[in-house]
């Protein structure tokens, strides 16, 4: 569940950004219910925190989680990803 979780954080956060990035949204996108997500965390953070668990971007650590997610943006954006979205 989490990698799914991961997976509908990020495409929401590449097709739409980090306001868009919902509770609501992410739960729309993995299809599965908000309920699915607060067993994840409390926050759209905590769920995008799943994003990192995902096997590509494992070793991704800049020391800054902005940056972090404008690398992996950047890689989704130029086709530069293996992760389906």
């Amino acid at each position: 569940m989490g990698g799914r979780i991961g997976e509908a954080a990020l495409s929401v956060y590449v097709a739409q950004g980090w306001q868009a990035m919902t509770m609501d949204a992410i739960a729309k996108d993995a299809g599965v219910g908000k309920s699915a997500l607060y067993r994840v965390g409390p926050t759209r953070a905590s769920c995008s925190s799943t994003m990192f668990a995902l096997e590509e971007i494992q070793d991704m650590d800049t020391g800054n989680l902005r940056e972090d997610f404008l690398i992996l943006a950047r890689k989704f954006a130029t086709g530069t990803s293996d992760l389906r979205v």
